[in-house]
């Protein structure tokens, strides 16, 4: 049952990713007119489209036989027996190596990127305990630590890590507007949200991965830039602190955002468009393809028996 089940959610989320990969550049354009803090939302749920859709159609096709049991009417499983009941979780079929074999292969990328998320975890972790031997803790909490740059540090419990020399070679609109930018990412949970959506893009293909943490990234530091502003009270502080951080961090040789995203960053808070929401829209499709999706239920049961019976044994 299990690798029967694993395999029919990677077709399904294979089938989506290739629609989202075809579709990349509209579905992009139509988000990048959302404010920033929606498009993080939006961005997250189309990272979370494949192995959302895959887990979706499973539970339809579990459910067309096991809900009919639940309340005493008749179903297609009933009476069969092996390959045939792959989706009866009250008659599951015997899965052998082959099955095994196929459903740990597609499962790899996420298994992959699991482990590099937890190995980025530890080594914050271990990162965040060497700073604190040579950090200075300010009165708001904020760590002053040496060089020139500013993030945040840590899971669960982030830290703001502002570099001395940063604090000294900026003025103090501009410390105050790049510290008010990391504690938004901290009270956000950035950092969870960073590893979270790398984890669920392991499912789409590559270039469509690529462009979607991209673009995530650029909406992230987006949505910190305008409550920065809303902080300082004026958005073109903001913009020109980025500029300084990253004349600064060149510099001295450190890694600053990429010039796209710095573009972008500074273009949002010097000129910020209309912005347009989706989620009437949205709603109203999801809708439909909830009603569509019940009625189908049936169809939906049987492709998921077809996908599966050649490789379950």
């Amino acid at each position: 049952m299990l690798p029967a089940a694993i395999l029919f959610v990677a077709c399904v989320a294979l089938g989506v990713a290739l629609a989202m990969s075809l579709s990349l550049r509209p579905l992009l354009g139509a988000l990048d007119q959302m404010a920033p803090r929606e498009r993080v939302r939006w961005l997250v749920g189309a990272t979370a489209a494949p192995l959302g859709a895959g887990v979706a159609a499973l539970t339809l096709a579990l459910g067309h036989c096991v809900v009919p049991r639940l309340i005493g009417l008749e179903d297609d499983c009933r009476g069969l027996t092996g390959a045939g009941c792959a989706f009866c979780l009250l008659l599951p079929a015997s899965a052998g190596a082959a099955s095994w074999l196929l459903s740990l292969v597609v499962t790899l990328p996420v298994f992959r990127q699991a482990a590099e998320s937890a190995r980025g975890m530890y080594l914050a972790r271990r990162a965040q305990v060497r700073l604190r031997a040579v950090a200075t803790k300010g009165p708001n909490g904020v760590w002053r630590v040496p060089g020139a740059g500013a993030f945040v540090l840590g899971w669960p419990h982030s830290v703001v890590c502002i570099g001395e020399e940063l604090e000294r070679d900026l003025d103090s609109d501009a410390v105050r507007a790049v510290t008010a930018h990391e504690d938004e990412h901290r009270q956000r949970g950035d950092v969870a949200l960073r590893l979270f959506a790398r984890l669920l893009a392991s499912v789409h293909l590559p270039t469509t991965r690529r462009a979607l943490l991209g673009a995530l990234d650029t909406a992230i530091e987006q949505a910190c830039d305008e409550r920065a502003s809303e902080t300082v009270a004026d958005p073109l502080i903001v913009a020109q602190a980025l500029l300084d951080v990253a004349r600064l961090q060149g510099h001295r040789g450190g890694v600053s955002c990429a010039p796209a995203s710095l573009d972008a960053r500074v273009e949002a808070l010097c000129a910020p468009a209309v912005r347009a929401r989706a989620w009437p829209a949205a709603v109203g499709a999801l809708a439909v393809l909830a009603a569509l999706a019940v009625l189908l239920d049936h169809q939906i049961h049987h492709a998921a028996e077809a996908l599966t019976h050649l490789v379950v044994r």
